[in-house]
């Protein structure tokens, strides 16, 4: 049922997630610093 699908599922989801995170920080990081360098 649905439950086997979700268990099967679930590795890839998380791994997906853990990307998805990594990505983000990167990004928050080159936009910290972007905004750092330009004087307000």
């Amino acid at each position: 049922g649905p439950q086997a699908l979700l268990m099967n599922e679930l590795p890839a989801y998380l791994e997906d997630i853990r990307l998805c995170h990594d990505t983000w920080k990167k990004r928050q990081a080159i936009y910290q610093r972007l905004r750092g360098e330009t004087p307000q």
